[in-house]
Order: C-alpha cells, then structure tokens, then sequence
C-alpha cells in the first residue's frame, strides 16, 4: 500500500499501488481530498519520506518501493502568497500547515539563525492556537511545542510570552484566517530562501569535473534561476548559471545518470547525479517551474514528460483556461464560425472538460460540460459513453444526428495565450534587452577580390573578397539582382530582420554596403551542406548526420523566437563550418529573395500546394522545410524525387503520403519529422520541441560528441538498445511519438515522360485528423520575393589582379539603372517667392504661421504643400535654423522638407509637405469615438520611431505634443514643427538662452527649473503625448505658474491615469517618462519596445 502524507489535521490517504497509474495520479487524488483546484494543483508535487527527494510525476505507481509514504506538499511558489490566497484559498490554507510543521522541525534555517524573526511566528502560532480554542491563556500553552528545539534557549530572552499575551489582547476579536495569512507573509517577508532545492552534482567544466552544488530558486535576489557553488561551505560565494526563462531544452542520459541543460545564451551545462532518484527530481524541478512560469504546455525534458500534459495535447484539449481565454481564441483563431469548438479541462472540477461552441454568430460561445467517469467519457446528462475523450469529440463531428453542433476543433498551441496558467511567473514584465550595435555599413572600395572569385548566380552574385577594414578578413559578398524598386524593398525587408540576427548557427553578418547593395557575411570554405554530402559520403558517420540536425534545430528555435520567417530552409542553403572526428558543425544561411512555385512542394505545407506564395506567412512552414531539409541531410544531399511531375506529387501529398526514411535516418529522428510534416498546421512540432528532441537523440543514443570526464564509456560492439536500458527508469515516456508508418509503393509519372515505382509512407491515422479543416488564412499574397541561393564559391587563393570591389563590380553588376521616377526632388530646394502660391491659413506655431498653398519647382510640376511663414520681423535666424535642422532629416515619421523661400528682403517661408488630415490634437477630438488602442499604439509607435531617429540624429525636438504631430492617414502621423528644436553640445543637453514662451505642461521638471533640455526630456514630452492620445485629446490639467508647476513635480505629483486610458498602457508606457531623474527614464530604443510589447496584448 501507498501513503500520502499530509500536514494540519488531514488523515493520511492509503492507496493501493495499481499497476495502470503514474505519480500524478496520486498527486491529484490528494488534491481533490484538500479541495484544491485543477488549476493549483500544478504547483504541488510528492515528496518520498525515506530519502527526502521528489518523485517524477510520470513514474509508475507499481515501480514504487514497495509501501512508501510520500509527503503532500507545494513544490513551485507562487510569484507571491497574494496570488496563491486569491487563485485557490484551500491551496493559501494547507501551504500554513506545510510552513508551520516546517519550521518546527527547523527546515527554514534563516529563520533560526535570526531568533527575532523566528519568535515571531512563535507568538503568531500561539495567538492563532488561542482564536481555535476559546477560554484558553498563554500561561496554561507549554510554548516549547510552538517553536523549533534551537529556539526554546531564546524565548525567556525575548520575553515571548508577555508579547503573545499583548498580541492576544489586541488582537483577539481578529479571524482566525487572518492570523494565519500574517503568519505565511512573515516568512515570505524574510526573504528566506524556503522552497528551494539544491543537489550534489558532478559538473563538467572543459573536460575536468568538479564536485559542486546546484542551487533551483527562482527567484533568488541575487542569481535567480540556478546557481552553483564548488565549496562545500554554506557561505561560500555562488555563481549564477541562468534564469528559468533562459532555459531551452534539458536532456537526460539514464546510462551514466548526466543532464544536459541547454540555455538561450552560452553552452550547454553538463552535469552527473548520484542516482536515477535525483536525476528525475532535479528534472522535475526545472520543468514545473518552466511551465509555470513561461511556457505552460512545454515539457523541458522529453523523457521526463507530464502525463497529465500528454493525455492534453493528444486528445486536443486545452489546460485549465477561463471562459473568457476561450471566446477570445474562438474568435481569433476560429473567426468565431459557427461550429467550431474548443475543448478545455475545467479549471474548478476535477475529470471534468469544458467544450466550448460557436452555435450562432456573433453570440458567446456554448458551453458543454464533459464527465469522466472511471475510464469513460460521456456529456453531462447523457448516457452515451465513450472510451477516449478524443474519439468522443470526433464522433460528435461526424455525426449528423449529433446532440451538438460542431464542425471543428481549435487544438491548444505553444503560441495560446496561457498568462493565467502562468502561477509562478513575475506579474512586472521585464523590458527586453537590446543589442543595438547592429552590422558595419562597409564601403566596396574597402572590399578587394579577383574576377575568378566571382560566382554568378541567376539571383546574386557571390564573391570571396577581402575585407582591409577588419584586419584584412576574408568575407563572402553576396550582392543581389535587384530589376526594381520593388525588389529593392523587398531585400531590405530581409536585410531588416537577418543583419541583426546573432545565433552561432546562422551566418554570420559582417556588414552591408550600400552602392550596391550588398551582403557582407563571414565566409566558410567548406561550402554547402548538399554538395559537400554528396562528395565526402564515405567519411560521414551517421552521428555526423544528426549533430548536423542539432544545429539546424537550434537555428529553426532562434528564427521563431525573434519572430523571423526564414522561407527558405534547404540543404543547399546550408554551409559547412567545420567536419572533424569529434564534430560536424554547419550554420543556416540568409534566405536571399524567395520566390514559391511548384518547384518547392517538397518544402512547403500541403495545405498552401494550390497556391504556395500564401505559404510565405505562414511560421508553420519552416517547421515543415525543416522536416524535409533533415531528409536531404539524411539523403546525403538527394533532393526529393528529382523530375517528378509536381502536379502528381501534389496529388499524392493530399492522401497524406510523405517522404520515406531514409537509410541513415535513426527512427526516432524520423518521428520528429513525421511529426513536423502533420497535416495539422497547429499540431506541427513547435521549435522548441524540436530543438528538445533532436538534442535528446544526439545526447542519448549518440551519447553526445561532448567529451565528458565522467563519461561512462561503452565497448563498441554494445548494443544501443543495451546502452539504454543498463539503468532502468521507471517514469513512463509520452507513446505521442511511437507511432508506425506503412509503407506504400507509388507509380509516379516524371516530367519527361517515364514511369517509376517510387517508396513514400502513409502518415500515421492519428496524425490526420479531420478535426481540423484547411481554411486557407484570410489575407492577400504577400510579396513574392525571389529565391536565393547560399554561397558555393571557388577557393582559389590566388591574388593576382586584384581590385577594389567597386571597380571590379563598375560594369558586372546585372541589376539595370532604372530611369528616374517623375516626382520632386527629395532634396530641398531653394526657392523663388514666385515658385510658391499662398491658399488659406491651416495652423499657427511658437513664432509663424502655416498656410497652404502650391509649390511648382523648375520642370513646372506642381505640389501642395504647407508653407511657414514668420509672424513678426526679426526672426529670420530661428526660421534659417529650422530649415538647417530639417534639411538633415528624412524619416516616414518626420514631415518632409521640400524648400526655402530665402529673399534679400524680410520674406522667408520654409515649404513642407501638406498633409490634409491636420494635427493629430483635432484628429482625436473629431474622431474620438471610432479610435481604438490599436491605431493609438501604432501612432505611439510612429511617435516613437521618429523620435528615436532624432536621438540618433542628435536632434532636439523641445516641442512635442499632439498639436505638432500631424496625420497622415489611419495608419500613420508624423512629426513637425521644428521651431524650437536644437542641435545639442558635447554632453548631450541644451541650456536655455532665450527667454520666451514655452509650453510648461509639456516640459520636464529640469527644463523648467534650470532650462537645461535633453533627449530624456523629449522623453518626458513623449509620455505627455502619449496622454493626449489616449485620453483622446484631453488637455493636461497642470499649472501654468513656473513655480507652482515646479513645487507639484517635485513632490511626486503627475499627470493621472484618465478614462478611456488603459491602465497597462499608463503604467507601463506613459508613467516611466516622467521620473523625477532623466538618466531613469527609458530611451526611445526602449519605448520602441514597449509599444511592441503593448500591441501583442488585448487592450
């Protein structure tokens, strides 16, 4: 028999030791006997009694020892008790019991070593024992049994009695709850490291070991996350290894008990553990707070996984989501058509899911509940049962005559919006960190190659060139066949995201040039992956294969992290860094133009074969390229059924035939595969998990190509299966991946003609599941790009003729000068007072006024325009310095300069750009009942960017407010008015010269009080704006009086969060503005980011 062991008053629950259960099981059957929540039980695990160490949720119940006593007991803190004590108040209750039997038994070490503290909670327990039992005193309790051993010589000293008798005096008409949530806030208030785990390990540091200890809490003051320390000593200095969110993927190795825990940043950490106990206890620990803290649905560890989880993910159903989480995706997801469901575990009842259905449109979604009743499943109400939940919701699909209308179902994602799951992660969001450096802009005449080291390609030419700016480096420049200018905006859209991309598995980028344009990357001699497979065949182990898929792996996980859609994953866009005995290392190059078409089928989803352009969009169709690159790699550079007529392979891709294993192939890879190549779009293997499970069968059956000191080492003619099972583990792995395939032989018609019998595989029933229906996503094509091709240069080192690239490229490069475009001059023009016509006074600024009128430049062509004019004379120096100021700007969020009207007499207009749509102060008040946040952030964000092109451009605006923001169009203001803007002196501020009027509701603190303005004080002029627009053009209600305004700001008193303003967009985007210190406030790179974060968010 089994026993579950609770702390307080809870009998122990005795259990049989079933043969069909897991851990979990017992974890939830506990659960339900406290009364906590499906949603909370999340955050507890057991612990065994005997050897003081956590089980793994997913291992068997019958692999137990026999008749252990396992304590019931919170595993993952909450971010804080607030939280807890509002999500689930019997989890907030039992966790009291957990600390107090704790710190009897002197488990919370900080809390004896500062008695004062300790004793503390001593007098709280004490007034809480007297509130239980009525008519008792402090002088009848024997106060010893209220405090650990190491305390009893310590409470005469701090006269412990007489304060639990003041205690009880002041407070003995307080409820008993309140007495016990004091009690739990004291020690979290202690900052006391309660809850955290630390094990013995074996690290392997270089190739020598260490014996070290690991240290998990999350939130550590100092190294949150994991941290480790080489000295046995509990003072010894730590040293931090990551944050739980830095984790990427962990992978075990039962054979000589190692861990390999891989980081977003640096290499992966190694580490060897005692026993297969600890192993799966310290895996355990990751993982929980990995899902309750980032990504919900994610298991680190594939061996390791959650049952609980999989039996989710298999059946399509949802975790503990809301109601509320649930219409939202309905509508986003499945544009609340009528007949889609989403199917939900309960938040509140255990065996008990939620199907929620669209039944008419735009109305809320219905709700069905669905019971579980041992191992059926059956709707409430109902006497139809079913043996899996899965196969009872396709039944309902299917059926014609079914109780409930349902066409489809949306399966849960990695990308769903889980926040609510999220228990333990940290309410404040962190700002992301930048790196803001960025590539080189590098001259061609600092670039010199010879003409044999060109390659030219039919959409770039690729050349081996040597950079003299870097120590004379040799780079490879790829410079494209732009033909117009829309292919020119198209490769900078690449060039955009690829230049800033900082992965060790993708090319790296040195640098651009600009005439032409052009890619400056690090060059690799060994070429692409395909060619260099098909010639050195005979010297690649099938190990060398696989590292070769880790490494794609990790460049797929990076691209979806930074929300990069390569396009353009292929074998031949893959190069070779190094092949040694001990290592195979390749990197993913950029994608170049792409360009879909039939050619491609192999590459993309099944669902976009009609039209493939659609498939650019589309994060999906990199896992699926991915899928079939690793094919290549394990086809030895093959492509895919050379010549066969694409018109019958899309046939054949539509029955849900895929490509065979290939020979080198290890069948667990190909699982991953198959898994990515789901006609599911939304089941496809996510990135990280694909990450994960590549690693885990290079570092588990391949025994990695790391070499550890502690490394258990096999005899060569050892059986793999053998390796494996030399220790067993009894924690019961996910079946979601060992599915079989049937193999079916094909004829298949090529395009010239012939008739081949060709091998592909059937995918698995399971994997084409009709719940899901191919809607083909709603939005126009995007740009067809042109398809590029990686570098496959000769590697000839001679260096005769050599020449700079700008010469050798003066008449070779292929892209055509294009005739020039029929609009004005993007540079300002100096003027005549005759170019120009005056219509109607539009605005007024500091010191001119605004009118529109014409403009016709020296070819007669006409444009409307906004002219300035100055309102008195003497001013002519602030209008010439204006024009100075513009004459250096151009930005899409600056309005455009076009010229100067510059006379001999006192007539001088500077002429802009006109833009109809007026200021973006009237635009709110005209149009403020059809705004919503979502175009307010984006012009928070055309703001933003303009701004932060001034910064860079060492201009400051000293004016912005919404009445010098104009409109555009829906989409898109820009700013104006430079009337008052200075260039700022060596320390980056300006001070004050002139005394005249200023706009001081709009001006931070030190520009008012000393004149002395700077970039962080646009900031602040910034966060004014951005008030303006979200309260929907409400004025600032700040005192005009210089002295009354400076007194109010410094005693901490702001502008107030308004309606319509949504309060995340005034805490977290207005708010920081306006601290009181300049250096505190964020910068414009960072108010960017912000206002990124924001429009990912349902304001």
């Amino acid at each position: 028999m089994l026993t579950v062991a609770f702390y307080g008053e809870w009998l122990p629950l005795v259990l049989p030791q079933v043969s069909d259960q897991t851990v979990e099981d017992i974890l939830v059957a506990a659960a339900r006997v406290l009364g906590i929540s499906p949603l909370c039980r999340h955050l507890f695990g057991l612990r065994n009694r005997s050897n003081g160490l956590w089980v793994s949720l997913g291992r068997a119940v019958e692999k137990l020892p026999a008749n252990p006593t396992l304590e019931f007991r919170l595993r993952f803190k909450p971010y804080t008790l607030d939280r807890l004590k509002a999500l689930d108040r019997s989890a907030f209750d039992y966790l009291f019991h957990q600390v107090r039997a704790d710190f009897l038994a002197g488990e919370i070490p900080e809390l004896i070593k500062h008695p004062e503290d300790g004793l503390g909670l001593v007098v709280t327990d004490v007034l809480l024992h007297l509130l239980n039992n009525p008519g008792r005193k402090v002088g009848d309790i024997d106060l010893k049994s209220f405090m650990p051993r190491e305390l009893n010589g310590m409470a005469n000293r701090l006269n412990v009695k007489r304060n639990a008798e003041k205690l009880v005096e002041t407070c003995q008409n307080r409820e008993a709850s309140f007495v016990r949530e004091r009690y739990l806030f004291k020690v979290e208030e202690s900052q006391c490291s309660y809850g955290s785990e630390e094990y013995n390990v074996l690290r392997d540091e270089g190739g020598a070991v260490h014996s070290a200890r690991l240290c998990i809490d999350p939130y550590h003051t100092e190294h949150p996350g994991l941290r480790y320390s080489h000295s046995p000593n509990k003072k010894a200095s730590w040293s931090h290894l990551c944050c739980i969110e830095d984790l990427v993927f962990v992978t075990t190795r039962s054979q000589d008990l190692t861990v390999e825990v891989s980081r977003k940043t640096g290499v992966p950490c190694y580490f060897k553990l005692s026993t297969i106990e600890e192993l799966e206890a310290m895996v355990g620990c990751l993982t929980g707070y990995y899902r309750l803290m980032c990504t919900w649905t994610f298991d680190l560890c594939r061996e390791l996984s959650t049952p609980s989880l999989v039996f989710l993910r298999s059946n399509k159903c949802h975790g503990p989501i809301g109601s509320e989480v649930s219409a939202r995706k309905l509508q986003e997801k499945g544009g609340s058509e009528v007949g889609v469901g989403l199917l939900r575990e309960s938040p509140t009842e255990y065996d008990t899911f939620l199907l929620d259905v669209v039944v008419e449109a735009n109305a809320p979604p219905h709700c069905y509940t669905i019971q579980r009743q041992g191992d059926k499943f059956h709707l409430q109400d109902s006497r139809d049962f079913y043996s899996s939940l899965g196969g009872m919701i396709r039944d309902f699909v299917r059926r014609s005559d079914s109780p409930l209308r349902l066409t489809r179902v949306l399966p849960f994602s990695d990308y769903d919006d889980t926040e609510q799951l999220l228990i333990c992660a940290s309410s404040s969001r962190e700002m992301r960190r930048q790196d803001l450096s960025g590539p080189r802009v590098i001259s061609m005449s600092h670039l010199t190659s010879i003409e044999d080291n060109i390659s030219r390609g039919r959409y770039s030419d690729l050349i081996r060139a040597q950079w003299s700016g870097d120590k004379s480096r040799e780079v490879a420049v790829k410079v494209p066949k732009l033909h117009s200018i829309e292919d020119t905006e198209r490769y900078l859209a690449v060039l955009n995201q690829f230049a800033f991309v900082t992965c060790d598995c993708v090319v790296a980028v040195h640098g651009v040039t600009l005439s032409p344009l052009a890619l400056v990357m690090e060059f690799l001699p060994l070429g692409p992956l395909d060619k260099y497979l098909q010639e050195h065949h005979t010297s690649l182990k099938e190990v060398d294969l696989v590292e070769a898929a880790t490494h794609l792996a990790r460049a797929l996980w990076y691209l979806n992290v930074e929300d990069i859609h390569h396009n353009n994953i292929r074998c031949h866009n893959i190069l070779v860094v190094e092949h040694t005995d001990q290592s195979f290392k390749v990197k993913l190059s950029d994608p170049g133009l792409v360009r879909y078409d039939h050619r491609d089928l192999h590459w993309i989803p099944r669902e976009y074969h009609i039209q493939p352009p659609l498939a650019l969009q589309d994060p999906t169709t990199d896992i699926w390229a991915f899928s079939t690159t690793l094919w290549q790699i394990f086809s030895l550079g093959a492509t895919p059924l050379p010549g066969a007529d694409m018109e019958e392979m899309r046939s054949l891709y539509a029955t849900g035939l895929v490509l065979p294993r290939p020979d080198r192939c290890p069948r667990d890879l190909y699982q991953v595969m198959l898994r990515c190549w789901s006609p599911d779009p939304q089941a496809r293997r996510q990135p990280q998990a694909v990450m994960r499970d590549v690693n885990q069968i290079l570092y588990q059956v391949f025994n990695s190509r790391q070499k550890h000191a502690y490394q258990t080492i096999y005899s060569e003619d050892t059986d793999l299966q053998q390796q494996n099972g030399e220790v067993e583990s009894s924690v019961k792995v996910a079946e979601e991946d060992t599915t079989s395939v049937t193999t079916q032989l094909t004829t298949l018609t090529y395009a010239d003609g012939s008739v081949a019998q060709v091998t592909l595989n059937q995918l698995p029933d399971l994997m084409v599941d009709n719940l899901i229906s191919f809607n083909t996503p709603e939005f126009q094509p995007p740009h067809i790009y042109e398809m590029g091709t990686a570098f496959s240069l000769p590697v000839s080192s001679q260096v005769r003729n050599v020449k700079p690239l700008d010469v050798l490229l003066q008449f070779s490069v292929s892209s055509p000068r294009l005739p020039p475009l029929p609009a004005l001059p993007t540079k300002p023009l100096h003027l005549d007072k005759s170019d120009i016509k005056f219509g109607i006074k539009i605005g007024e600024g500091n010191y001119g006024e605004v009118y529109r009128g014409q403009m016709t430049d020296a070819q007669g062509r006409q444009e409307t325009v906004a002219i300035k004019s100055l309102k008195a004379v003497g001013q002519t120096d602030d209008l010439k310095r204006e024009f100075r100021i513009m004459q250096k700007l151009k930005h899409r969020n600056i309005v455009r300069l076009c010229g100067l009207v510059d006379s001999d007499e006192e007539d001088m207009y500077v002429v802009m750009e006109y833009l109809p749509m007026g200021s973006l102060k009237d635009y709110l008040k005209t149009h403020r009942e059809h705004i919503n946040n979502t175009m307010l952030l984006k012009f928070a964000m055309d703001i933003a960017e303009g701004m932060d092109y001034l910064e860079q451009s060492r201009i400051i605006h000293r004016d912005l407010a919404a009445r010098n923001i104009l409109v555009a169009d829906q989409h898109t203001v820009k700013i104006t008015d430079f009337g008052l803007a200075q260039e700022p002196n060596k320390g980056n501020y300006y001070i004050r010269q002139t005394n005249r009027a200023l706009p001081l509701p709009w001006y931070a603190i030190e520009c008012i009080e000393t004149g002395k303005f700077s970039h962080k004080s646009d900031v602040w002029s910034y966060g004014v704006t951005c008030w303006e627009m979200f309260t929907r053009g409400q004025e600032p209600d700040l005192p005009q009086k210089p002295e009354t305004l400076i007194q109010m700001l410094k005693n901490g008193k702001r502008l107030n969060l308004k309606p319509p303003c949504h309060p995340t967009i005034y805490a977290e985007l207005i708010r920081p503005c306006w601290d009181q210190e300049p250096e505190t406030r964020p910068n414009f790179s960072a108010l960017i980011q912000q206002v990124k974060e924001l429009q990912e968010e349902d304001l």
